[in-house]
């Protein structure tokens, strides 16, 4: 699971494009058709990463907890559980109901703050720019 969630977290790279770069692309674009193609692709690969981020985020949580889960089991002996390992087979099973309430806090606040996209929010609010602004000329006395 955690090569899972490795790939997936590659896959997801490979749709996403930092707003720098995203106003770069527009800035280059000459003409009002191709900013609107350049806007419906990125809205596409957007949904793609949204999707691989989900797989290696839900693939992570999960091996930790089975990583955890893995412990505990493989601590417990065939015969008499003395004290030190008693305490670290319950560190294990405590570490593992940790993240996954770990995970499910964090997915229900990840829910009430999702950021939706739609096809029309995609237009820049200010035409971007490849160079800084000149710093304005200073007063003259």
């Amino acid at each position: 699971m955690f090569i899972t969630s490795l790939q997936a977290t590659f896959n997801a790279r490979r749709h996403w494009v930092p707003p720098d770069q995203w106003a770069g692309w527009l800035a280059l674009a000459p003409y009002a058709r191709r900013r609107t193609d350049l806007q419906r692709l990125w809205f596409k690969d957007l949904v793609v990463y949204r999707r691989w981020i989900e797989v290696a985020r839900l693939t992570y949580n999960l091996a930790i907890v089975a990583l955890l889960v893995a412990i505990a089991v493989l601590l417990v002996p065939p015969g008499h559980v003395d004290a030190t390992r008693a305490i670290a087979i319950a560190l294990a099973a405590l570490g593992a109901l940790g993240e996954v309430a770990w995970a499910l806090a964090a997915e229900r606040a990840r829910r009430h703050r999702r950021v939706r996209y739609e096809p029309t929010d995609l237009s820049p609010i200010a035409g971007p720019t490849m160079l800084p602004r000149p710093p304005a000329e200073p007063a003259r006395e």
